[in-house]
């Protein structure tokens, strides 16, 4: 089980066409499989370079990921 915890800056990016990213988008990429090799904080970035076409932010970006396995 995963559980994010994120500021409003994690989601409200601005697209190179200027619209903002819709949260439903944030929402259905934090809650896809991550791939192999790869992380959700990765994957995250990733996205938001390519949405917004650069590599800082707009606002504050805070976000962390707590995973829980059972014993």
């Amino acid at each position: 089980c995963k559980v994010f915890l994120y500021s409003d800056g994690a989601f409200e990016i601005h697209k190179t066409d200027g619209s903002m990213w819709p949260f439903s988008e944030f929402m259905t990429l934090m809650s896809q499989p991550v791939p192999a090799g790869q992380s959700a904080m990765d994957r995250l970035m990733a996205r938001i370079r390519d949405l917004s076409g650069k590599d800082g932010y707009d606002d504050d970006f805070s976000i962390v990921e707590l995973a829980f396995t059972a014993p």
